[in-house]
């Protein structure tokens, strides 16, 4: 794989774990750590100049960080 199939995968998996996780309940301590987790390796990822494609602009915003 080349370096930006890799990093697509990654940046669709990290979205679809996160939309995932946002349906999950987020009372649970666990949960709630995971979620920030991959909020933080999608923030990361989304330095890469071809994350735009993704339509996401404001991360946190996006997936209610609290």
């Amino acid at each position: 794989m080349t370096e930006k199939s890799i990093l697509n995968y990654l940046i669709e998996y990290l979205i679809f774990t996160l939309y995932e996780i946002q349906e999950a309940n987020r009372g649970k301590d666990f949960v709630t750590n995971e979620y920030l987790a991959y909020i933080e390796c999608l923030e990361i990822v989304s330095k890469w100049q071809g994350f735009k494609k993704f339509g996401i602009d404001d991360i946190e915003k996006h997936f209610q960080v609290k």
